[in-house]
Order: structure tokens, then C-alpha cells, then sequence
């Protein structure tokens, strides 16, 4: 989820912005969260013969008519149809070799917002990241990966990052520890030159452009966004499609 609060007259004066283009998160920041998922999707034990999903989306609007919170201004230049982000969630299986593999992926930028000043001072007003990856290898273990934006809110009462690890087992597995928890504290423990307060996202960025210097593997060649690339195809054909057929569907009844 990402909490960026715009106005539609601000929609408007970035015409190349993603959000005014009604693509939204899908190809602005939300790409890598489609690749931890194709990446999550690519450790199976069985060839995928088919990947059936349903993808159901909406945009500002949709919450907007929901009520008078946040009206946003009215501008006859732009289309209250497509602007801002795009909310989707999708929903899917594989299926190969007699297996099947569910998954599902939300992204959501019509979520709680910091934003409450009228002049936009930074390139994502409001924006808190709220993130959540939930993998359940049947009944053996489940992992929980959670960050959340506490310490963005309220940095007085939460002086670190929210970000927490949990990985638990079955009890029949022969583990010293059947539930192992890390937290950000944690995290700093194991590596050294990863600062306490330092925040993560900006950390992983230096990082990864310190091995990249250094001749190192930085785990995102363009070929590791081949799947990444095909998904998002898929998903706007999808979308496009579920589009036009509603557009026919009122034609149709008038």
C-alpha cells in the first residue's frame, strides 16, 4: 500500500506522470513487488503448464464516490475515469504435472495518507509504505514478512523501522527453533555496516550500487525481469480487456 494523496489539477500539471496516465503503481514503484512474486513463483518443484488469474482493479474515483472525505477538485480537462492510481488485486494458479500453486498480489495506493498540507513539497505526497509478504509451504511452514511505517507517523514513540521476520514450523520437524522472529534490531546485528536508524529501501539502493561498482552480482540483470515484464503484459491486456467489454456493455444498453 501507498498512501500518495494528489488532487486532480496536481494529476494534470505532470502529464507524463504514471498516476495521470492511469497506470499508476504498476510501472511507477510497484514493479519490484511483481518480481518478488515471479521470483517466489519460480522456486516450485513443477514444471507450470498453464497460469490462470483474475485481476479486479479500481481507481480513486471508486473510493471517492464513496463519500465527502477528500473530494478531490473538479477539472473538466481531465478524464475522471483513468487519473490516479491504480488499485488492483490479483488473484492466480499455476497448474502443471498434476500440482497446483495459488498465489495473489494487492497493491494499493488508495491507503492512509500522512499528506495534510495543501502545497505538494516532496514527489510523493503523503506517501506510507505498508508492506506484507505471507509464503505457506503447506503444513510445514509459513514465513511473515511485514514492514510498516510507524516510525514515519509517530518518531518519538517508534524510533525504528517496523519491519519484522517470522518463520515457524511444524512441530514434527526436528528444529531448535520452531518459531525464529527477526526484527530490524536484528538486522543491524548481522550486518555491521548496516546502521541502526538507517533505513532500509535507501540502504538496499547503496548497496546494490556498491556491488555493481565492484564488479559484483547485483540479482537484477534485465534477465531477471523477463517473467516481471510478461506478468505486467498479461495484467494490462487483462485490464484492458475487462475495460472495453464494459464499455460495450453500456452501449449496449442505452
Amino acid at each position: 500500500a501507498g498512501g500518495v494523496l494528489e488532487t486532480k489539477k496536481e494529476y494534470l500539471n505532470s502529464l507524463c506522470h504514471p498516476f495521470h496516465m492511469g497506470y499508476g503503481v504498476l510501472l511507477h514503484s510497484g514493479y519490484h513487488y511483481i518480481d518478488l512474486l515471479e521470483m517466489f513463483l519460480s522456486i516450485k518443484d513443477f514444471e507450470a503448464e498453464q497460469d490462470d488469474f483474475q485481476v479486479f482493479s479500481s481507481y480513486p474515483k471508486d473510493f471517492l464516490a464513496e463519500g465527502e472525505n477528500f473530494k478531490l477538485e473538479a477539472h473538466e480537462e481531465l478524464d475522471p475515469k483513468a487519473f490516479g492510481e491504480v488499485d488492483f488485486t490479483l488473484l492466480g494458479q499455476l497448474r502443471g504435472q498434476g500440482k497446483k500453486l495459488n498465489y495473489s498480489l494487492q497493491l494499493y495506493g488508495t491507503s492512509i495518507s500522512q499528506r495534510n498540507e495543501g502545497v505538494i513539497k516532496t514527489k510523493l505526497p503523503g506517501r506510507l509504505r505498508q508492506e506484507r509478504i505471507i509464503l505457506h509451504f503447506g503444513h510445514l511452514l509459513s514465513v511473515h514478512v511485514e514492514s510498516l511505517p510507524f516510525h514515519k507517523i509517530d518518531p518519538k514513540s517508534y524510533l525504528l523501522e517496523d519491519f519484522n521476520m517470522t518463520i515457524f514450523h511444524h512441530p514434527s520437524l526436528k528444529t531448535k527453533t520452531p518459531v525464529l522472529k527477526m526484527t530490524r534490531e536484528n538486522l543491524s546485528q548481522i550486518y555491521e555496516d548496516l546502521p541502526l536508524h538507517a533505513s532500509l529501501n535507501s540502504f538496499a539502493r547503496k548497496w546494490q550500487l556498491k556491488e555493481f561498482i565492484n564488479g559484483k552480482p547485483t540479482h537484477s540483470s534485465f534477465d531477471s525481469h523477463q517473467a516481471t515484464i510478461f506478468r505486467l503484459q498479461k495484467i494490462y491486456s487483462y485490464l484492458y480487456q475487462k475495460q472495453m467489454r464494459s464499455q460495450e456493455s453500456i452501449l449496449v444498453n442505452r
